[in-house]
C-alpha cells in the first residue's frame, strides 16, 4: 500500500468518526480531515466504503 493510499484511508476513517458523531456539515468534515475538494472527498469516501457519505450518515439515524 502506498503512503497516499494510507493517508487517504486515515482521512476517510477520521471522517467516518465525525459523520457518526453528529451533524457537522460534510463540507466542514472534508476540510477538517485534509481534503481541499469536496468532490475528491466524495470519491475517496465512496471508493473506500462502497457508500456515499449521506448513505453512511443516515445509517446512524433511527
Amino acid at each position: 500500500m502506498t503512503w497516499r493510499a494510507v493517508l487517504r484511508r486515515m482521512r476517510v476513517l477520521r471522517a467516518i468518526e465525525h459523520l457518526a458523531a453528529g451533524d457537522t456539515p460534510v463540507t466542514s468534515i472534508a476540510f477538517m480531515v485534509g481534503y481541499t475538494s469536496l468532490s475528491t472527498f466524495n470519491a475517496a469516501f465512496r471508493e473506500l466504503t462502497g457508500r456515499t457519505r449521506t448513505e453512511y450518515r443516515s445509517s446512524f439515524r433511527p
